[in-house]
């Protein structure tokens, strides 16, 4: 995603907003601490782009892979960035992604005062 999005950033200058959380993956419990002490947390999306569009003020997606759905903790983040008006999807694949985010971007640029 974030490759094709340096590729697209001329046509969408907003693509140089996207960027994810590095929530994923496994660590050493050093490391782990060290991430959670600069402010990590449980559960945050993958993949921030803040940038308003329409009746929203930013695009959340949270990566999932095959079968796998959001856990508790992501969908209790994901609820709430959505109430407080982002627009939150889950996606399965970079195709899906893709898509998600042309489509966020052609929506109506929205003015903030």
């Amino acid at each position: 995603l974030f490759q094709w999005a340096k590729l697209h950033e001329r046509k969408w200058p907003e693509l140089e907003c996207l960027y994810a959380v590095p929530n994923a993956g496994k660590r050493s419990i050093r490391a782990a601490a060290y991430m959670k002490a600069e402010g990590l947390k449980s559960g945050v999306p993958d993949v921030f782009l803040p940038v308003s569009r329409g009746e929203f003020i930013g695009l959340v997606i949270e990566m999932k892979v095959g079968r796998n759905k959001p856990t508790d903790n992501q969908t209790t983040w994901m609820n709430r960035l959505q109430s407080q008006g982002h627009h939150v999807a889950v996606c399965y694949s970079f195709e899906e992604a893709k898509e998600l985010v042309e489509w966020y971007l052609r929506l109506e640029v929205r003015k903030v005062a």
